[in-house]
């Protein structure tokens, strides 16, 4: 270990900061637990503010630091909002063709379509030939 010291030209690792680590347009995060690349850290602390060390995302979203103290959430299916603690009423964006009613199953986002005579599927988007024989 001491050689790839020499033919660094030191003795210590990296007494400093890292504001953004990028390994081939990935960016990592270099506590441990937090990205799975990462396998061992030790004395990571954050490197000045940021916003998303508060952890301020909630049900399964992921913060993005936009800048010191900017940041915003990609939310998870099913939920909306600055932090994601809206939830998405399925219904809302009336996902149920050609006149369907939509009904909401419990909580989530989870929904079906009550297809009128001559529709089908999940959204009743697909219309059901009917042949009729004349005589």
């Amino acid at each position: 270990m001491s050689r790839v010291y020499e033919n660094m030209g030191t003795s210590t690792g990296l007494v400093g900061c890292i504001r953004k680590l990028k390994i081939g347009r990935r960016v990592l995060e270099l506590h441990a637990g937090r990205d799975p690349l990462v396998e061992r850290s030790s004395g990571v602390r954050e490197c000045g503010e940021n916003p998303c060390s508060g952890l301020p995302c909630r049900n399964a979203g992921t913060c993005l630091a936009i800048d010191s103290d900017k940041f915003r959430c990609a939310c998870a299916a099913g939920f909306t909002g600055d932090s994601c603690d809206s939830q998405v009423a399925p219904c809302a964006s009336s996902p149920c063709a050609a006149g369907a009613t939509c009904v909401e199953l419990g909580s989530g986002a989870a929904f079906i379509c009550q297809c009128p005579p001559g529709r089908k599927g999940r959204t009743c988007q697909q219309g059901i030939t009917i042949l009729t024989q004349l005589f």
